[in-house]
């Protein structure tokens, strides 16, 4: 995230990487990139599976300058309209 280039080969979240989140009760996910999909998706499987078993998925986040050891993290979701 601290390039001002594009990188198109960024680590994403494959359908039964996700999958497997989903079966082992996963109820937050999170990445350090603009998406937790890749980037050619049309249909956005990975998305959909996620946000329809109600898993919340974080995208650019970035943790570089936190210290190791535990620390509390709070968000909040936006509004946004079903898919």
């Amino acid at each position: 995230m601290k390039s001002e280039e594009f990188n198109r080969k960024y680590v994403s979240l494959d359908y039964s990487a996700a999958e497997l989140l989903v079966k082992n009760g996963v109820m937050v996910v999170g990445i350090d990139y603009l998406s937790i999909e890749e980037l050619e998706t049309e249909e956005h499987p990975v998305h959909k599976l996620l946000t329809e078993n109600e898993v919340i998925n974080i995208e650019t986040l970035d943790l570089g300058t936190v210290d190791q050891g535990k620390f509390f993290f709070g968000c909040a979701a936006a509004e946004t309209e079903k898919l």
